[in-house]
Order: structure tokens, then C-alpha cells, then sequence
């Protein structure tokens, strides 16, 4: 028999009459249905069936100018295994993009072993060879003093089709883009063209510069913008009398400029420092104003996006940089110096629970970036990596160490000047650029833990400065300040990292032309793609199931989950198969009560059994109430009717009379549900079997 047996087959037949069958599924079942006539009658049925329903529908439809119930309820339950459908294939395309970047991990090694150094007496800038970049689909904004003022400006990942987006006698700088890439928020000095009292306001616009609306109007300074990650809220720090001022607030807002909330309590000098990773929270900082005032509330602060629970997690500490670990925990490094003391770089675990923060680590000397897993010490000679491991860091010995003696010369005592770390966006890597005390520098790709050093570009006098990392994690941009006197020249380059890993020579692509002073160049974000559905397929065993549901990486806490099964069921019901949807953390059981009448049109019912640990998700809001239903020593929900989409209607109409029940319950921490979804002629599972059910599954 070719590639499938009879049962698979007829699994295959009832997913085709359900629209629901891959194309090598068809292929494979067509195969088979060529040398099996047992199949092949059945699928003869099944197609005469399918005739005789769609006669009948469109005979009623015809008549009543509207939709059978019971035939919208079966739609409907079809409509809800699209839903489960499309979340698995979001959870797929997850686990998919986490195998290639591991596979691109794997495959980088062998690459970064097999690069060699650029000569040392490369004592050119960036950019004197050009070469042409892989394509971005994503704009560049930038700003740029090329036509006299300072506008903003949009171009192509090659430095084509640049295009002015402001076009006034202001000086407009900051673009920000909104996480969707519409549009591009910026602060422009143009409200003060009349009384120049320094008066500097937030703007934003659509990417082509079209729709410009302002969004503050204070006096002061109005800037340091920042976009929330869902793009619904923008945070700026708002300072009356200017931005080095020490009557500051920091204010949240709609994108369109509405409901200003002042997060902070008074007046003072603040920092914005983070959003939480769910961008219901913003983490900021309260500086002390000087050394002699002694600011009894300086300090880093948590508060929520309305300005409640407001929390000081540290006093008198600092956040030089902010690493999430998860939606509650964050790293942050303090840097404190005391006179006649040596200065000190601390590294501390944050809860955004108030509660107080945990001192893992200090040294002597900066930590220069933090990793998912290790965090980088810049030291006297050599840059160090050490482990996080949970709530502590492991400081002896270190995972790997560097020394970047080997690039700076001794000078004064000393051979580095700083380091600066710029980390990818999957984490993984990060863009350092050395800066040796007698004045050169150079840049290199440095892994998380230290194994791989690479270096990018060769020996420069020239300083590479706001690197940005394209979102994909292929591209690089960074600006080479070259201002001499009181003439400012800058100009910003194009790197493509897979280009000048495998060929060292290549050289980063000058964007724009050094005389024109150009800055602040950022990426625009790339939208994301909606998945396309893919067919729902009961074809786990319960254990199988199971198995996928506890070594979840996303859900730790699914470690034990036991999934139930009913010791009954309705006569003529059999167990289908099992299915585990990653992106709800639920195993669904389905069991199918096979036709038993081909001439009165009846076909299959279907009942699916829910489990999840915590609680279950929700479609749409159901508008009747539910009743009340004990089963065994819990009490659970029972609902009946379904949302009947009508001819003509542009929103579905809630019809609880509809054949379509559900129940529902949770008991120690686990969320059940179970539910009948029923086709013509097939007798419907109320209350009473659907309790029977819950109550068997023990």
C-alpha cells in the first residue's frame, strides 16, 4: 500500500471534507485511494454527501433568505479550529525561527575561525571602497544639514532615493520610528522661531511626511522620546527650563498627543531609562542634583503606564545600562564614585515588584554589556566574561577573557581609552568598537560568552558613534564624526555583516557625503507577517501530547502536566486524536462520532476536551450569562449558543438557542473545557452528557 494505511486515509478524507487537507496530505491520500476500493467507495460517499448537503443548504437559504442555525452553528465551530489553527502556525513559524537561528549560529563558527585580520597598516577610514549592499526593505531616516537647515530625511539601505520629509527654517532632529514603521516621531525647535526662549516641542508624522501633528505645546524643552513596544503610548521628558533644567517631568501620551499623564510626582531632574517588555511599566531615574544637596529620593523608579504603583527600587543608585530577564526582573549597572575612593560598577537584579534589589556583582572597573547569559568587565588590559546564573554570577574564573593589548599601544600607563558595546537583536552578538589610548580605534563582532572575536574594520583615527542594528540583525549603520574646527562633517555608513565576515576586505558603504553633517540614522522596523493557516491535525496520542506540553521552553511551568482523559463518552463517540497549540499552552483531545445515516444527511459530531494549566483564552466575549453548574466538589460554567453571522451583516449576532454547548471549570491550577460542536441531523450533547464527561475525567 502506498504511504498511508486505511486509517490515516480515512483521517485524510474527513479533513478534505472539511476544507482542512494539506496538498501533499491530498497527494498522499489520492495515492492511496488509486489502489484501495474500501477507501475510494468511501470517498464516493462522502462526496455524494457533501452534494446533498449543499442542495439542501442552498434550498433553505433560497427559502428563508438567511442561514440554517444549526448549519451557521457548524460553521461556526468551524471558525473556531481556523482560530486553533492559526495559533499553531504562529507557534510552528516560532519554533522555526528559533532552528534557524540556532542553525546560524552553528554555521557562523566554522566562518568566524576562518576570517583573517585586517593589516595593521590600514590606516584609512571606512569607506574609501565601496561595495553594494544586499538589499533592506525597511527606509532609513536620518537627519542631515545638507540643505542649510536641519531636516529629516528618508532613504533607501544604498543611500538611494533620499527624500526630505521637513522642510522649514527649524532645526528637526530625533526621528523615532513607531514600532509599525507609519510613523516617525521627532523633536523640532520650530515654535521657537518667534520669542526664541528655547522652546522645543515633539512631533510626528507619517513616513512620508504627510499628516505632521504636534504633540506638545509647553514651554521648555520637550524631548528624549520614546516610542511604547506595542507603539499605543510615546514617553518624553518634558523640561520647562530647558534640557539641562532640574524642573523636569516625565509625561506619557498617546501617539496623537492625548491624555498626558505625568508619571512623576514633582518636579525634578529624571532620566527615562526603559519600558517593560509587556510596555505596561516604564523604569526611570531621579538624579541627585548635586553632590553637596544629598537628595533624599534620588534613586531608580518603577511606575505603571497611568502613574500608579509607583515604587523607588533603589536609593541613590544609578542605571547605567538595563537588561529585561523576564517581565518582572531586570539587570542594571550602577557606577559610583566617592571622593579619595576607587570607583566601583555594580551589578544588580531589580524586581518591579518593590522590593529590594540584589547586589550580584563589583568591580573596579566598568561592565561594559550584559548578555542574556554573561556579562562583559572591561579591566585593565582585557576585556572579561562572567556567567549569570540565576540569582547570582559566577566570578571566578572567568567564561573567557580578550586582551586588547594586543591592538593598543601602552601610553601614560594605560592602553585603552573605552570600549563600547552594541548588543544584536536576537542577543547573541554585539558591535565593539575599541578605543585605544594613543587614539585609534577598532571595531569587532564579539559573541555573548567571549569565544569569538572578529574584527571588522581595520585600524581608523576616526571614531565610529550611534551604531544601530537593522532588525533582522544583517545590518549595521553607524556614523564617523569628521568635524573640524567649528565646521561640522559627519556622515553615515552601511555595513552588511554576512559581506565582511566572509571577505574581510570589504569595505562599510558611505550613505551620505561627509560634508553635509549627517546623523542619527534608524532603521525603520519591518512590519510582520501574518501567518497563513495551516490545516488543524488531531494526530498526537494523549502521551505524545503531553510530552510537548511539559518540555514547552515558553512554559516552564508546564513540567508535570497530566492530561486527563473522560472514562465516558456519548455512544458512538471515538477518540480522534490529540493536539498541543504551543501558542495557548493547551492539549486539546477531539473525539468524532462517525455518520451513521447517509440519507437523512446527517453527519459527524464532534467533542473536544480542553486542558490548560491556568486559564483558558477567550474568543469573543460571550454577552448571555452562564449558569452555574457543580461538577464533582467544583463549580463550573455552561453556556449554550453560538455567534450566527447573517446575510448582510457586518458583525455576528450572539443566538443563544443555537445548538452549540460548552462547559467549563477549573481545579487545582488547571483550566478545563469541553464542548459539542454538532452538524445536521446529529443530536446535541447539553448539559447533562457534557457534565457526565467532566465528571469521568479523573
Amino acid at each position: 500500500m502506498t504511504g498511508i494505511n486505511h486509517k490515516q486515509a480515512q483521517r485524510y478524507l474527513r479533513a478534505a471534507a472539511d476544507g482542512l487537507i494539506r496538498e501533499n496530505q491530498r497527494a498522499l491520500l489520492n495515492a492511496h485511494l488509486r489502489e484501495c476500493d474500501s477507501c475510494r467507495a468511501e470517498a464516493d460517499e462522502l462526496k455524494a454527501l457533501e452534494a446533498r448537503l449543499k442542495k439542501n443548504f442552498q434550498a433553505r437559504w433560497d427559502a428563508n433568505d438567511g442561514p440554517s442555525t444549526n448549519v451557521m452553528t457548524t460553521i461556526q465551530s468551524r471558525s473556531r479550529r481556523i482560530i486553533m489553527t492559526n495559533r499553531i502556525n504562529t507557534a510552528l513559524k516560532t519554533a522555526a525561527g528559533l532552528g534557524a537561528l540556532l542553525l546560524l549560529g552553528v554555521l557562523f563558527n566554522p566562518v568566524f575561525k576562518q576570517i583573517q585580520e585586517y593589516s595593521e597598516q590600514n590606516n584609512s577610514i571606512p569607506g574609501d571602497t565601496l561595495s553594494t549592499p544586499q538589499p533592506y526593505s525597511g527606509l532609513i531616516a536620518f537627519t542631515s544639514q545638507k540643505n542649510g537647515n536641519v531636516e529629516i530625511y528618508t532613504m533607501h539601505a544604498d543611500g538611494s532615493n533620499v527624500i526630505q520629509l521637513t522642510n522649514n527654517s527649524a532645526n528637526n532632529y530625533n526621528p523615532a520610528w513607531s514600532p509599525d514603521g507609519k510613523r516617525i516621531a521627532f523633536t523640532s525647535d520650530r515654535t521657537d522661531q518667534i520669542d526664541h526662549t528655547g522652546n522645543v516641542d515633539i512631533f510626528v508624522m507619517n513616513s512620508d511626511g504627510k499628516e505632521l501633528t504636534q504633540l506638545t505645546d509647553t514651554p521648555g524643552y520637550d524631548g528624549f522620546l520614546s516610542w511604547s513596544p506595542d507603539g499605543q503610548k510615546i514617553v518624553i521628558q518634558s523640561n520647562q527650563g530647558g534640557h539641562l533644567s532640574n524642573d523636569g517631568q516625565l509625561i506619557v501620551m498617546n501617539p496623537d498627543g492625548s491624555n498626558k499623564i505625568a508619571l512623576t510626582k514633582e518636579t525634578g531632574s529624571y532620566s527615562f531609562l526603559s519600558w517593560s517588555p509587556d510596555g505596561q511599566k516604564i523604569v526611570y531615574q531621579k538624579y541627585q542634583l548635586d553632590l553637596n544637596l544629598n537628595t533624599q529620593d534620588a534613586g531608580i523608579y518603577i511606575v505603571d503606564i497611568d502613574g500608579a504603583n509607583q515604587y523607588r527600587l533603589a536609593a541613590k543608585i544609578g542605571a547605567e545600562k538595563i537588561h529585561w530577564q523576564d517581565s518582572e526582573h531586570f539587570l542594571g549597572v550602577d557606577y559610583q564614585q566617592k571622593p579619595e575612593e576607587q570607583p566601583e560598577w555594580s551589578l544588580y537584579r531589580f524586581s518591579t515588584d518593590g522590593s529590594l534589589p540584589l547586589k550580584l556583582s563589583s568591580y573596579s572597573t566598568p561592565i561594559v554589556a550584559i548578555f542574556e547569559k554573561t556579562y562583559v568587565v572591561e579591566g585593565q588590559n582585557a576585556l572579561l566574561w562572567y556567567s549569570i546564573e540565576g540569582d547570582h554570577t559566577l566570578l571566578s574564573p572567568p567564561l573567557s577573557s580578550w586582551k586588547f593589548t594586543e591592538k593598543c599601544k601602552k601610553t601614560s600607563d594605560r592602553y585603552l581609552e573605552d570600549t563600547q558595546h552594541f548588543i544584536s537583536p536576537d542577543g547573541k552578538y554585539a558591535f565593539v568598537t575599541v578605543h585605544c589610548w594613543e587614539g585609534l580605534f577598532w571595531s569587532y563582532l564579539e559573541s555573548a560568552d567571549g569565544s569569538e572575536i572578529t574584527q571588522l574594520t581595520g585600524m581608523s583615527t576616526f571614531s565610529p558613534s550611534e551604531l544601530r542594528w537593522s532588525p533582522d540583525g544583517k545590518f549595521i549603520l553607524f556614523t564617523i564624526d569628521k568635524t573640524s574646527g567649528e565646521t561640522p562633517s559627519s556622515s553615515i555608513f552601511f555595513l552588511e555583516l554576512q559581506n565582511i565576515l566572509e571577505d574581510p576586505s570589504t569595505k562599510p558603504v558611505q550613505l551620505t557625503v561627509d560634508s553635509a553633517w549627517s546623523t542619527g540614522a534608524v532603521w525603520q522596523p519591518q512590519p510582520k507577517e501574518e501567518p497563513t493557516p495551516e490545516p488543524l491535525t488531531f494526530s498526537l496520542t494523549v502521551q505524545e501530547a503531553e510530552t510537548l506540553a511539559e518540555h514547552d521552553i515558553f512554559e516552564p511551568s508546564l513540567t508535570g502536566f497530566n492530561v486527563f482523559e473522560p472514562s465516558y463518552l456519548p455512544e458512538g463517540y471515538v477518540f480522534q486524536g490529540a493536539a498541543y497549540d504551543s501558542y495557548t499552552r493547551t492539549v486539546t483531545l477531539e473525539y468524532v462520532r462517525q455518520p451513521v445515516s447517509q440519507e437523512d444527511g446527517s453527519g459527524s459530531g464532534i467533542i473536544h476536551v480542553y486542558q490548560k494549566r491556568g486559564d483558558l483564552s477567550k474568543e469573543m466575549d460571550i454577552p448571555s450569562s452562564a449558569t452555574q453548574v457543580q461538577i464533582g466538589d467544583v463549580w463550573g460554567e455552561f453556556t449554550q449558543g453560538a455567534w450566527i453571522y447573517e446575510s448582510g451583516a457586518a458583525t455576528p449576532r450572539w443566538d443563544e438557542s443555537a445548538d452549540y454547548y460548552s462547559l467549563s471549570w477549573k481545579k487545582d491550577g488547571t483550566s478545563f473545557m469541553v464542548d459539542f460542536i454538532g452538524g445536521e441531523g446529529v443530536p446535541p450533547i447539553q448539559l447533562n452528557g457534557l457534565r457526565a464527561i467532566a465528571e469521568s475525567m479523573k
